[in-house]
C-alpha cells in the first residue's frame, strides 16, 4: 500500500465505485499517499461519507454521483472532477456490479 505523503502530491485521482469496499480503500490510499481525490459513486452519500475522510487527511476530495453504465455520466463525471479538483492524473475503474 501507498505510505509516503509526497509520492502523490499535486495528483488528482478519481476512484469509481469509491463509495464503499476496495474502492473506498482505494481512496484513502491515495489521499495517504497525497493525491486530491474525486470519489465516483452510484450512491452519493457513501461518496461523500469518503470524501469526508479525505478531507480528515488534510487532502481535497469530490463525491460525484455517477452511474459508469451510462456514457453521459461518466462524461460529466469527468468534467466534475476537473472543474472541482483542477484535473485529472490517474483514474481507477473499481466500479461493478456483483450479481
Amino acid at each position: 500500500m501507498l505510505e509516503s505523503s509526497v509520492v502523490l502530491n499535486r495528483q488528482v485521482a478519481l476512484v469509481t465505485g469509491g463509495g464503499q469496499g476496495i474502492g473506498r480503500a482505494l481512496c484513502l490510499a491515495l489521499a495517504k499517499a497525497g493525491a486530491d481525490v474525486a470519489v465516483a459513486d452510484i450512491l452519493l452519500e457513501p461518496a461523500q461519507q469518503v470524501a469526508a475522510e479525505i478531507e480528515a487527511l488534510g487532502r481535497r476530495a469530490s463525491a460525484i454521483q455517477t452511474d459508469v453504465s451510462q456514457a453521459d455520466s461518466v462524461r460529466e463525471m469527468i468534467a466534475a472532477c476537473v472543474d472541482k479538483l483542477g484535473g485529472l492524473n490517474i483514474l481507477v475503474n473499481n466500479a461493478g456490479i456483483f450479481r
